[in-house]
């Protein structure tokens, strides 16, 4: 190993520049800003872009449930409308017999199951949502929170 190869990284004082003040106290401040500076930095900036990405997953579930939800009501609505289409076939009066009006009360009885179906889904995905919205508030909190102390600290080592 020549000498050259054991002096690189330390300062000799011929390259020092008379202009230059290397006193103690400036090597070590460099030496910590090098040296914990970035680390710290990187370290919360993995921590943030993760809880970014949990933001980003949240908001991609609230959509999906909103799509569960109106593809639930769109498949509600046809089988309503397939329901109707029989009532509406076969009309009820005095003459009916029996069965045929049993069946077409049970098919009423179909509808408003429909529509108590509807309702609790509608309860169901408001409540699955306001959970999402909570989340994402805390997530949102984190990052403001990390973010916020990153430049604090980014101003301590320097």
């Amino acid at each position: 190993m020549t000498t050259n190869q054991l002096l690189d990284g330390f300062i000799l004082k011929e390259q020092i520049d008379s202009k230059t003040k290397y006193t103690p106290k400036k090597i070590k401040q460099d030496l910590k800003e090098e040296l914990f500076g970035d680390l710290f930095k990187d370290i919360s900036n993995v921590k943030i872009t993760s809880i970014k990405e949990n933001v980003d997953d949240i908001n991609r579930l609230m959509q999906t449930r909103e799509v569960l939800k109106k593809e639930l009501f769109d498949d509600i609505e046809q089988s309503k409308v397939e329901i109707n289409g029989i009532l509406a076939k076969v009309p009820i009066d005095a003459t009916t017999m029996p069965a045929v009006t049993a069946e077409h009360l049970k098919l009423k009885q179909k509808l408003i199951d429909l529509e108590e179906r509807k309702m609790q889904e509608k309860l169901n995905c408001w409540r699955d949502i306001a959970l999402l919205k909570r989340e994402l508030r805390e997530n949102t909190r984190e990052v403001q929170e990390k973010e916020n102390s990153l430049g604090l600290l980014d101003k301590i080592i320097r």
